[in-house]
């Protein structure tokens, strides 16, 4: 990742969401347009600002990036001309797939379980919340690093 914080809003003031890039892959295996609306929610309750969102259908998955480089291209250049601060995926992505992805796009990404994990993370109120949260995201990060 190209930013080493614990949560994904963790540097901001307290009330100021984070601008983020929403990027979806619609593979035709579920309603890919209810799937982003779900992630904008999501983001929201991560205090996330979703300014946009970039879509690409597609036959099959780019083993690399998952989108196209031209669909690439104009998510970054909207994501600059929108002042996002980073991205969030809509699916799960492998470790290698997010650091191309942070290459191309020069932002930090997120998939939809880091997500996750932090809204959990950040709604935690019991003293043993934690402790189940840690493992968890623990676990989730040394697969995406394999």
């Amino acid at each position: 990742m190209l930013e080493d914080e614990k949560t994904l809003g963790a540097g901001l003031e307290p009330d100021a969401p984070r601008r983020v890039l929403l990027l979806g892959a619609d593979l035709g295996r579920y309603d890919s347009q209810r799937s982003m609306e779900e992630l904008a929610a999501l983001a929201e309750a991560n205090n996330m600002e979703p300014v946009a969102e970039v879509l690409q259908k597609l036959t099959a998955a780019h083993a690399a990036t998952v989108l196209g480089s031209g669909r690439l291209a104009e998510a970054k250049e909207l994501a600059e001309n929108l002042g996002a601060q980073a991205v969030v995926f809509d699916g799960e992505l492998t470790g290698s797939q997010i650091r191309n992805l942070e290459d191309r796009l020069e932002l930090t990404v997120y998939d939809r379980n880091m997500l996750i994990l932090d809204i959990f993370a950040r709604r935690a109120v019991t003293r043993a919340a934690p402790l189940h949260h840690l493992p968890l995201s623990q676990i989730y990060t040394a697969s995406v690093l394999v």
